[in-house]
C-alpha cells in the first residue's frame, strides 16, 4: 500500500498504543482495537476467534431488522483520521467521520458536495483562475456527535492538524506536497506560521485552502477520510495536537459528524455503532451495527451460513459456494483501485545475492519486457484464486478515468526469447539470450501468493532454454526470508524483483503515476526508476486544469510505461461481500478494499418486502390422497422464506388447511390424506417470511378417483337380468372406511339409466359400515342382449360424483322376438 515504506514506524506505534489503551469506555467512544495489516502481513496473532459474548446477538436474521451484525477480520488500530492510512481504517471511519466532498454513490470518479455545499470548480468560481485557491462553502446546521455545531474553524483545524502533527502514519506527505510544495520530513517540525497560511477562514461558513502549485486533483484529495472534519473544541479540551507526539485521546475517541457514533468498543474484539439522532441527512435506517472480529475466515463463513451475522468478508475462493444460494446476496466482481504488481530493480543494491546478473540488469528495457512476457499470469490467478481477476495494463487501475484502451501484456515466450536476444550483456558483449543468466527471487516466509507467483515466473523463464527460444541456460532460485530480513532487504533496494500492492490515497490518476512513474516517487524510488520524458508528462498532467487534456496525458503516460516495461502488473483487487438476502443498499467503494470493512451503513435499508407467490403448483390425485407440488417463489422478499401456507376449497371460499416449513432446495411436496373421494378440491399455496405472507399461487384442482363398490343381485352369480320381464333387480352399494354410502343422495341414483323404486339401509356384508340396497324395475333398464356390465351412478350430499359397475348376464325372453 502507499505507506509501506513506513511500516517500521507503524509497528512501533502499535506497540506503544497497546500500553495506553483503557479497558472500558463511555457511551460515546471506546477503547480501540489494535489490529491491522502491512503489505499483506498481519500485525496480530491471527490464531483464533475473538469472543463477542458481551454484545447483543439479536440481529436482522433474529428478528430485529434495524440491528446489523458484520463479521470482520480486523478493526482500526486508531480512530484519529490524521494517523491512519489503511482501507480497513477508512472503511469503518466513513461511518462516523465525513469530508467536505465525497463520492456519489460510492463512485470516486464523481465527487459531490458533502459537508461543503458545492464542489469547487473554475465554472462556479470557487477555484481561482490560477488554480491556487479553493473555496469551500461550509454546510450550516451540521452537528458533531456532542451536539455542538460544525463551522469553518473546525474545517481549518482539521486540515492544518495533519501538518501540525506530521504523523508518519498519516498523509502529511501528500497534503504538504499540495499546500507547501514539498513532502515534509517526518523528523522535522513545520513552521506554525507557514501551516497557518495554508488555510484561511473567510467567515464562519467559508474556508479558503491555498495551494503551492496548481493541482487539479485536490478535490479528490479532500475526499479521502484522512481529511475528515473533526471538532476543534473537542480536541483542544481533551488533548491538543503537537508535533512528534501521538494524540492518544483521539486515537480511542471520535468526534465527527457522520451518521453513526461509537457506543461501545473492546480492543481486538468488537465495535458497536449507534445511529446519530441528529445526523444532518436524517437518522440512519439501520439503528445499530456490531462489528465483531473473527480472525478465522472459516468462523466468519460458519456464522454467515447459520444466520448469526448479516455480512462477512470472505476470500474469493468461497464465492462460488454462494452464487446460487437464494438466502445470500453477493456483491463481487467490481474492480477496486487496489493493484498488485512486481517491480524490477534497475539498480540492485548490495546485501543479498541476486545471482550472476549485474546491478543494472533491469535498466535494459528489453530485459524487463522479456521478463514480463515470461510470466503466465492467467495460470497463476486461476490456480491461486480459483476465479478470474481484473488485469490492469499500467499504473492507472481499471475503473479510474484515464485508464487507457491498451491491451494487457500476456504470456509470449517466443517474444521473450527474441527480446533477450536484443539485450546485450555488458560483461561479454553477447546477448543475454546467448549467455543465459542466474537470478534469485526472494519472498517472505508464509506468503503463499508471493511464493506461488515467483515459482510460476521461474517456470516461464527457465522454459525459454528448454524450448530453444534462447541458447544460454536460464536458472532461477526462489528463496524465502524471515519477515524482518525481507523487509530490510526491500527497503534498502537489495531485491532484484519485489512483489507489492498499492492502495490509492485519493481518487485521481496522479496518485498512481506520481508514485510509480515519476522519478523519486514513493514506488519508483524503490526500483530506481528515472525517466525524464515521462517525468515531464507526469508533471504536466498534475497541473493541467482541463480534464479532457489531463485524460489524454494520463492515457499516454500509462501506454508509454507499459511499452517500456516499468512494472509487471499482476491483478486488481475485487469487491467481495456476501450478506444475507435482506441486505439492501450495499455499495462498494473502489477506493477501499472490498473484502472486509468497506461498508457504508447509512445507505443500507431494511426494505420490508414480502415474498412473491410460489409457482408451478400442481395437484395430482393418487389412490388414497392428493399430492401437491410447487416451486419456491422467484423472490423471497427482504428475508428468507420460512414456511408455506396451503389453502383448500370445495365449492366455497378456500380455508387454511396446514402450513409447511421451508427447507433447503426449491421444490416442495405435500400429501393431503384428508381429501375425500369424489370431492373436487381447489388448492392454493402462499409463502411467508418474517415480515408476512405473499400473494396466493395460481390454483390447482384435483379429486380422488371414485372408490364405490356395488353388487348386482347381492351374493348371486352370475347376475342374470331377463329383459322383457316384469321383475325387480336389487343392487347393493357398500360403505367403507373411505366411502360413506349413507351420504348418497338417493334422488340422484341411476342404475343403467333407471331411477330406484325403493331403497333401505343395512349392513349387508357385516363389516360395520352402512350399506344401501336399491330396487329397480328391469323394464326400465337401458340394457340390451349384448350388455355385459351395468353401472350405477350417484351424487353425495357434499357434491361428490360417484360410479361403480358390476357384471351382468342378459337373457332375452322369447316373447320379445314374437311379432
Amino acid at each position: 500500500m502507499s505507506n509501506y515504506v513506513r511500516i517500521g514506524l507503524t509497528l512501533l506505534m502499535a506497540a506503544t498504543m497497546l500500553m495506553a489503551l483503557p479497558l472500558a469506555v463511555s457511551s460515546s467512544s471506546g477503547a480501540m482495537p489494535i489490529a491491522g495489516t502491512c503489505d499483506g502481513e498481519s500485525l496480530t496473532d491471527a490464531s483464533g476467534v475473538a469472543s463477542a459474548e458481551s454484545i447483543s446477538t439479536e440481529n436482522s436474521v433474529g428478528g430485529n431488522l434495524r440491528h446489523f451484525t458484520h463479521a470482520v477480520n480486523t478493526l482500526p488500530w486508531s480512530l484519529d483520521p490524521s494517523s491512519v492510512i489503511g482501507p480497513t481504517d477508512y472503511g469503518v471511519m466513513q461511518n462516523f467521520y465525513e469530508t467536505l466532498v465525497w463520492y456519489d454513490s460510492g463512485d470516486p470518479n464523481n465527487l459531490v458536495p458533502w459537508l461543503a455545499t458545492q464542489v469547487p470548480s473554475l465554472d462556479n468560481g470557487l477555484i481561482s483562475p490560477d488554480g491556487l485557491h479553493y473555496v469551500y462553502l461550509i454546510r450550516q446546521g451540521v452537528l458533531f456527535h456532542d451536539g455542538t455545531q460544525m463551522d469553518a474553524y473546525d474545517v481549518e483545524y482539521s486540515i492544518e492538524r495533519i501538518l501540525i502533527r506530521n504523523d508518519p502514519n498519516g498523509i502529511s506527505y501528500l497534503l504538504g506536497k499540495a499546500l507547501l510544495g514539498y513532502s515534509p520530513d517526518y523528523g522535522t517540525p513545520l513552521d506554525p506560521s507557514v501551516i497557518d497560511s495554508t488555510v484561511t477562514v473567510l467567515d464562519q461558513w467559508t474556508v479558503q485552502v491555498n495551494l503551492a502549485a496548481r493541482f487539479p486533483g485536490f478535490n479528490a484529495l479532500m475526499a479521502t477520510h484522512a481529511l475528515s472534519i473533526i471538532s476543534k473544541d473537542y480536541i483542544l479540551a481533551n488533548e491538543p495536537d503537537a508535533f512528534g507526539t501521538q494524540n492518544y485521546w483521539m486515537s480511542i475517541h471520535e468526534m465527527g459528524t457522520g451518521p453513526y457514533t461509537i457506543s461501545a468498543m473492546e480492543p481486538y474484539t468488537y465495535m458497536t455503532l449507534w445511529s446519530f439522532d441528529y445526523y444532518w441527512r436524517g437518522q440512519a435506517a439501520i439503528e445499530a451495527v456490531d462489528l465483531v472480529v473473527y480472525w478465522d475466515p472459516q468462523a466468519r463463513q460458519m456464522l454467515l451460513e447459520e444466520g448469526s451475522v448479516d455480512i462477512a468478508g470472505l476470500f474469493y475462493n468461497e464465492l462460488p459456494n454462494y452464487i446460487s444460494d437464494p438466502d445470500m446476496k453477493i456483491r463481487w466482481g467490481d474492480p477496486t483501485f487496489t493493484s498488485y504488481f512486481i517491480g524490477m530493480n534497475q539498480d540492485i543494491q548490495p546485501g543479498l545475492s541476486a545471482g550472476n546478473v549485474p546491478s543494472d540488469f533491469f535498466a535494459n528495457e528489453n530485459v524487463r519486457n522479456a521478463f514480463i512476457f515470461s510470466m503466465d499470469r492467467d495460470a497463476l490467478i486461476s490456480s491461486y484464486f480459483g476465479i478470474d481477476m481484473p488485469r490492469p495494463n499500467g499504473p492507472i487501475p481499471q475503473g479510474m478515468w484515464g485508464y487507457p484502451n491498451w491491451p494487457t501484456q500476456g504470456l509470449n515466450l517466443s517474444l521473450a526469447g527474441f527480446l533477450l536476444g536484443q539485450a546485450t550483456n555488458p560483461g561479454t558483449g553477447h546477448s543475454w539470450a546467448e549467455d543465459g543468466f542466474h537470478i534469485v527471487f526472494y519472498y517472505n516466509y508464509g506468503n503463499l501468493y508471493r511464493e506461488s507467483q515467483f515459482n510460476v515466473w521461474k517456470a516461464g523463464l527457465e522454459s525459454l532454454t528448454d524450448l530453444g527460444y534462447v541458447t544460454g541456460e536460464i536458472t532461477v532460485d526462489v528463496v524465502g526470508l524471515d519477515w524482518p530480513v525481507f523487509l530490510d532487504a526491500r527497503s534498502s533496494g537489495a531485491l532484484a524483483v519485489a512483489s507489492n500492492g498499492w492502495i490509492c490515497d485519493y481518487a485521481d490518476p496522479d496518485n498512481f503515476v506520481s508514485a510509480h512513474i515519476r522519478s523519486g516517487g514513493q514506488v519508483a524510488s524503490q526500483f530506481h526508476i528515472s525517466d525524464g520524458p515521462l517525468d515531464a508528462l507526469v508533471d504536466a498532467a498534475a497541473q493541467e486544469m482541463d480534464k479532457s487534456v489531463r485524460t489524454a496525458l494520463y492515457e499516454s503516460i500509462a501506454i508509454d510505461a507499459c511499452q517500456k516495461g516499468l512494472y509487471l502488473w499482476m491483478y486488481q483487487d475485487m469487491s467481495c461481500m456476501i450478506s444475507q438476502a435482506w441486505v439492501y443498499g450495499l455499495d462498494i467503494n473502489p477506493m477501499l478494499n472490498g473484502q472486509d470493512c468497506n461498508v457504508y451503513y447509512y445507505d443500507m435499508t431494511w426494505d420490508p418486502q414480502l415474498p412473491s407467490a410460489p409457482v408451478s403448483l400442481t395437484a395430482t390425485a393418487v389412490v388414497d390422497h392428493i399430492d401437491l407440488s410447487w416451486e419456491s417463489p422467484s423472490s423471497s422478499g427482504s428475508l428468507p422464506v420460512a414456511s408455506y401456507y396451503i389453502y383448500r376449497g370445495q365449492g366455497g371460499s378456500p380455508v387454511l388447511l396446514t402450513s409447511v416449513s421451508a427447507g433447503p432446495g426449491s421444490d416442495y411436496l405435500y400429501q393431503d390424506y384428508s381429501a375425500l373421494p369424489g370431492v373436487a378440491y381447489t388448492y392454493y399455496v402462499s409463502a411467508l417470511n418474517q415480515l408476512g405472507e405473499s400473494e396466493w399461487s395460481d390454483p390447482a384442482q384435483a379429486s380422488l378417483v371414485v372408490q364405490m363398490t356395488i353388487d348386482i343381485s347381492p351374493y348371486q352369480y352370475p347376475n342374470v337380468i331377463v329383459l322383457g320381464s316384469k321383475t325387480i333387480i336389487k343392487v347393493a352399494v357398500f360403505g367403507s372406511e373411505k366411502f360413506c354410502a349413507l351420504n348418497i343422495d338417493r334422488k340422484s341414483v341411476r342404475f343403467a339409466g333407471a331411477a330406484p323404486i325403493a331403497w333401505w339401509i343395512t349392513d349387508m356384508n357385516r363389516d360395520g359400515f352402512g350399506d344401501l340396497v336399491f330396487c329397480f324395475k328391469v323394464s326400465s333398464l337401458n340394457l340390451d342382449q349384448w350388455s355385459t356390465s351395468a353401472t350405477l351412478t350417484a351424487k353425495t350430499f357434499d357434491g361428490g360424483s360417484w360410479s361403480a359397475s358390476d357384471s351382468v348376464m342378459v337373457v332375452v325372453r322369447a316373447s320379445m322376438w314374437l311379432p
